[in-house]
């Protein structure tokens, strides 16, 4: 049994470089559907970079997922 060519993608370093600048303070929905990959691809470029979120970023992303349920909520009418 043959299997299909593997296609492995890698970052340059312009692409490196934003990941890395931005990756501690935004969504991973949001950075992963701005570089066209999965989730799950981004997580393992942030693991091969060792980057993480940091707290403010933490903070920042809690407060825009906040804004977003409230404003779907009054949508909603709840």
């Amino acid at each position: 049994m043959t299997r299909g060519k593997v296609h492995r993608r890698v970052l340059n370093d312009e692409q490196r470089s934003w990941l890395c600048q931005w990756f501690p303070t935004i969504e991973n929905k949001r950075l992963a559907k701005a570089m066209g990959i999965s989730l799950y691809k981004l997580h393992c470029f942030a693991r091969e970079l060792h980057l993480t979120k940091s707290e403010e970023g933490w903070r920042a992303i809690k407060r825009r997922q906040t804004k977003a349920m409230a404003k779907t909520n009054k949508r909603n009418g709840c």
